[in-house]
């Protein structure tokens, strides 16, 4: 059984690693189905890894830099990329957290926001992340502090104690003081 899940860790990291060279900078369509067989081959890999004892430790540590690469497209400038990179994320549980968690600080608003909904979507594995989240109520962008309101309200936040939330109810921007 070692040794199946050996080769299979190679083979993913292998098709993780062509993913990330042959279909970043493709057409969405290919861009798209590329993200699926990822995510797809990801589940597949990570549920023979946890028949075996200490394997989901070793596949969450060849993930670790695929997933890394795979969050840096909820930079994307497709909007339809950025969505698929979430949904992908999101099914791929408790390996992919940090790194979604990590694009909270990338300098694209599309991907904090990205980044911000995907950790209320992905649930239970994500909470960690609730304070991290909070901290995007004064974010630069209207459109990431109304997602990381979402967010936070979401992941069942404790809204960042009372005062954020008074605070952005003075926001400029109408949109933010709807939330």
């Amino acid at each position: 059984q070692n040794k199946h899940l050996a080769k299979s860790l190679r083979d993913f990291s292998q098709k993780a690693g062509q993913y990330e060279e042959q279909y970043r900078h493709q057409a969405e369509e290919v861009q798209l189905a590329g993200i699926f067989q990822m995510s797809k081959m990801f589940r597949t890999v990570r549920s023979e890894a946890k028949k075996i004892p200490g394997g989901l430790v070793q596949f969450e540590e060849v993930a670790a830099p695929h997933l890394e690469q795979l969050a840096s497209m909820l930079s994307d400038e497709n909007v339809s990329v950025r969505k698929a990179t979430a949904d992908a994320l999101r099914y791929m549980g408790q390996a992919a957290v940090k790194a979604v968690a990590n694009r909270l600080e990338a300098d694209e608003a599309e991907a904090r926001g990205m980044a911000c909904s995907t950790l209320a979507r992905m649930g239970e594995v994500a909470k960690q992340y609730g304070s991290a989240v909070a901290e995007l109520l004064f974010d630069r962008d209207e459109g990431v502090r109304v997602t990381a309101l979402q967010a936070v309200d979401a992941m069942g936040e404790t809204m960042a104690n009372v005062e954020n939330v008074t605070q952005m109810l003075g926001d400029k921007f109408k949109k933010v003081r709807a939330q």
